[in-house]
């Protein structure tokens, strides 16, 4: 895994290069998600995201859209794993 430094569809003036997420902590349905913002391989922004899996709703969002997309987008994947698994 790297960064696409290269790449053309890239914005030169970017706050993250990388987002990374991972679950914290899985207790009782309630899902704690770290995200980590990227920049020059250095963290740059760290937030803690909650989400409440009996529910199926966020508790604690990120302010930004786009990454919200994402962090979405990781739950799914996780809790699609986590039923596989189960």
């Amino acid at each position: 895994m790297g960064y696409a430094a290269k790449c053309t569809r890239l914005p030169v003036q970017r706050q993250f290069d990388a987002v990374r997420f991972s679950i914290a902590s899985d207790r009782n349905q309630h899902l704690m998600v770290s995200c980590v913002g990227e920049s020059a391989h250095l963290p740059v922004e760290h937030k803690q995201l909650e989400f409440d899996a009996s529910q199926m709703q966020w508790i604690e969002m990120h302010p930004d859209p786009r990454i919200q997309k994402l962090a979405e987008c990781y739950i799914q994947s996780y809790l699609q794993r986590r039923t596989a698994n189960s």
